[in-house]
């Protein structure tokens, strides 16, 4: 849907990919090793592939709507929010995992399995 695509955009998904890089490597080793710094890693690069994947869909919404439309203005809004609630909950884990390592690490691996079955886009896709 974008025509042009900026730097900044281009240096964002660069980041994107390289901590969803980070996803197996961290995986394994909390696998391996359920220890207190392994799941706290996991979360925070987690923590920060989640709120790229936001702010990624919002550079190329509003690069395809433009800054100045309202239905842009209001999407901007809900991806604000869904950036804040991303944060939030991700920041629970993270000071879960610190306390309880065991228990959290069965939460980060069920949240996979259930953006999976329960996908946040639900539109239909093109098939060509």
């Amino acid at each position: 849907m974008v025509d042009e695509i900026d730097k900044g955009i281009i240096i964002f998904d660069f980041v994107f990919l390289a901590t969803l890089s980070l996803l197996p490597i961290l995986t394994k080793w909390m696998m391996h090793n359920p220890s207190q710094l392994a799941v706290v890693n996991y979360g925070i690069v987690y923590m920060v592939a989640n709120l790229l994947k936001t702010w990624l869909a919002h550079s190329q919404f509003r690069k395809v709507l433009g800054a100045k439309n309202n239905i842009s203005e209001m999407m901007t809004k809900v991806i604000i929010g869904r950036f804040v609630l991303t944060a939030i909950f991700n920041l629970l884990l993270i000071v879960a995992a610190y306390f309880y390592p065991q228990i959290t690490l069965y939460a980060y691996l069920a949240l996979p399995i259930i953006d999976f079955f329960f996908p946040e886009d639900k539109a239909p896709q093109k098939k060509f």
